[in-house]
């Protein structure tokens, strides 16, 4: 069971990573407001508003919610051709193990399939997202607030 519980934490881990923009939700804020005790209402009879007021469910709710929209926009943006090979920030190179012999072909006149290597590499990735989709909303799906709380 902790491989499980392991590999639903990488996996929503790698989908915050590809799917929300660093400034779209802050974690340990929501987590901070949970432990805070609401604030009890004025005299006159108003509610308290904002994070304070929300319950655990809710902000689960939202969470999940905010997770599924981020791996669908992921998807829309990666899933397709050059969502990784035509961004230079999520383009992935030849892996250093193969860097040597990268240099070799280069020298040789081989640079084209070099080139072509890196490129199949990044069409493998880009074909893979929409696969990993359904891993991801189903992790999200089955996450729980302590799951969240662990990313």
């Amino acid at each position: 069971m902790p491989a499980l519980i392991s590999t639903r934490r990488m996996i929503l881990a790698a989908g915050l990573t590809l799917a929300l923009p660093a400034h779209a939700i802050d974690l340990n804020e929501i987590f901070r407001s949970m432990s805070r005790p609401a604030e009890q209402p004025a005299a006159t009879g108003a509610t308290t508003a904002g994070v304070d007021a929300l319950s655990s469910a809710d902000i689960n709710a939202g969470l999940k919610e905010a997770l599924t929209r981020g791996a669908d926009s992921a998807v829309a943006q990666l899933g397709q051709k050059d969502g990784f090979f035509g961004n230079a920030a999520l383009k992935i190179p030849l892996p250093p193990s193969l860097k040597k012999a990268e240099k070799a072909m280069r020298m040789f006149g081989m640079g084209r399939q070099a080139d072509d290597l890196v490129l199949a590499m990044n069409r493998a990735a880009e074909a893979a997202v929409p696969e990993a989709k359904t891993l991801l909303v189903g992790a999200v799906k089955e996450m729980s607030l302590d799951d969240a709380r662990g990313i």
